[in-house]
């Protein structure tokens, strides 16, 4: 076989002079391959990183860029599981359990009712809206772990989001609601607000942030006896029909429970407005409200 004696110019300086001699064809063409392959990686290499403009190809990242290609994937993959993290670990807000509120809660509130209360009350207006009734309902306070919503003008629904401790969580915690528990407290009223004939009579339950029931997580509450609201005697002269607003109150005692925007308390108040003028007199000086402090597992009188 005769020798192979072979030039080639560079191309932009790129490619040097390959020569080949006094070796057999077989030889020459394999070293010919591995020196062109060397070139063209060379350019590709050149270009890519001379020219901060033009964004290098797969196949040129694939043949020159390894190195950098392996520390790119790992960041990208750093920062893909940081964003999940971070969307995981946002807190349940208050405004979005309070749109998320099933029409069974309140039927009479649609959804772009509470929707429009929002967007009122984001932009510092008054935040009312009609009801399928046509009545006016209004959410008085947003914030991002309690609402006050007036359903009508006889009735108030509370909520408020509370911590619970971790001995309390499901065993298959997944999600950040299920740290929380969403009280409700509802109060029907009558009378003229503001005066002593004002009544109001309060219920309080417990649900999950997504409005699903608590299952095993019953957190009972229990108000103490009424007597617990009184303080003190009345003097002999008003004796008697302070025992008679007793015996009243112990056949019935309506009590108002407020939950609180700033913490986590929740305050009761014994309602004598059912009572005859003379027996409310007589008991209204002694009675006092009692607070509860949310203790990550129940509603506890406050020391």
């Amino acid at each position: 076989m005769s020798l192979i004696s072979w030039n080639r110019k560079p191309q932009r300086g790129l490619i040097e002079v390959l020569e080949v001699s006094s070796v057999s064809s077989s030889r020459a063409a394999s070293q010919f391959i591995g020196w062109y392959q060397m070139a063209k990686n060379m350019r590709a290499f050149r270009y890519a990183t001379s020219n901060p403009y033009r964004v290098p190809t797969a196949r040129n990242l694939s043949m020159s860029f390894f190195p950098f290609r392996r520390s790119l994937c790992a960041a990208l993959f750093f920062i893909f599981h940081f964003s999940l993290f971070t969307l995981s670990a946002q807190p349940i807000m208050m405004r979005d359990v309070f749109a998320a509120m099933p029409d069974s809660v309140l039927p009479m509130v649609t959804k772009n009712n509470r929707l429009d209360c929002i967007d009122f009350i984001d932009n510092d207006m008054e935040a009312k809206a009609r009801n399928t009734f046509g009545e006016y309902v209004t959410l008085e306070a947003l914030t991002a772990d309690y609402a006050r919503f007036r359903t009508s003008s006889a009735s108030l629904l509370e909520m408020k989001l509370l911590p619970l401790l971790p001995a309390l969580l499901p065993t298959d915690t997944t999600a950040a609601d299920t740290t929380f528990l969403l009280c409700l407290v509802s109060t029907a009223q009558t009378g003229e607000p503001d005066t002593p004939r004002r009544l109001e009579d309060s219920n309080i339950r417990f649900l999950r942030p997504d409005w699903s029931p608590l299952d095993s997580l019953a957190v009972p509450f229990y108000l103490p006896p009424f007597t617990s609201f009184i303080e003190g005697q009345a003097p002999d002269s008003l004796r008697a029909t302070y025992d008679s607003a007793l015996r009243s109150l112990d056949s019935f005692h309506p009590v108002r429970l407020a939950l609180s925007a700033e913490s986590t308390t929740l305050t009761a108040t014994l309602q004598p407005a059912y009572l005859a003028k003379d027996e409310r007199e007589a008991i209204t000086p002694h009675l006092h409200p009692l607070t509860f402090i949310w203790n990550g597992t129940n509603f506890a009188v406050e020391p």
